[in-house]
């Protein structure tokens, strides 16, 4: 067994995040706790609440335990037939994804109270459908043993924006140098510009309650999306 916990510890194999049809998780090898013990969490800190199939999204797993040292996780994400949905690269050093499309720990990490792990996530083009996360967060007191360690996990589902059909309240204005986003309620949005000259930059990404403006010093196209928007403005 204590081999074993070694090995996983470098990396834990497929299928053990909650996911359909075989519903196993991480609590198979770790004991000492039930699942969800209540004493520690594992969550994904900036998920949007729909997405966009054209668009990436970098998503932050934060797996905390007050006093445990090392940290682990696994996610999947899944269609309404429990068929791998898009891609997952992971962006940090401590992340790796496998053939199968689980992304999960490499080399669990030592860190006091919590550690994030990073990934971005690219949904299918033509997909407008549900998606489904399944996420299980491994904390554990690094004793290079599989007693004492707790076992977390969480779920959500995504809905793509052409399903929602509720109106963002949102108006855009064009401005001497630049343009105006007005929303009547909280609204997610993301502002992406592509000059002229090929260069890329994201200006934004997050909520917008009220009246937010963006200044532009260069020729090109701001493409301005969120829920039941997507506009492209000029600027020449």
């Amino acid at each position: 067994m204590i081999i074993s916990m070694f090995f996983y510890s470098s990396t834990p194999p497929d299928g053990y995040c909650g996911d359909p049809p075989n519903n196993l998780y991480c609590t198979s090898c770790h004991t000492g706790a039930p699942l969800n013990p209540g004493n520690g969490s594992v969550y994904i800190s900036n998920l949007p609440p729909f997405f966009l199939p054209s668009d990436s999204y970098d998503l932050n797993i934060i797996v905390k335990g007050v006093g445990y040292k090392r940290f682990g996780f696994e996610m999947i994400i899944k269609d309404t037939i429990n068929n791998v949905l898009g891609v997952i690269s992971p962006l940090n050093l401590n992340t790796t994804v496998s053939p199968n499309g689980y992304a999960k720990h490499l080399n669990a990490p030592f860190s006091n109270d919590s550690f994030i792990f990073q990934v971005r996530w690219k949904p299918p083009n033509n997909y407008f459908s549900k998606a489904f996360i399944y996420l299980v967060g491994n904390v554990a007191n690094g004793n290079f043993s599989n007693n004492g360690d707790s076992i977390y996990s969480i779920s959500y589902v995504l809905n793509p924006q052409s399903s929602n059909f509720e109106s963002n309240e949102l108006k855009i204005f064009k401005i001497e140098n630049g343009f105006i986003i007005e929303a009547q309620k909280i609204n997610f949005i993301k502002v992406e510009f592509y000059s002229i000259n090929g260069n890329y930059k994201r200006i934004f990404e997050g909520y917008i309650n009220g009246r937010k403006v963006f200044k532009i010093n260069e020729k090109g196209f701001i493409k301005i999306k969120g829920q039941n928007i997507n506009k492209t403005l000029k600027f020449y």
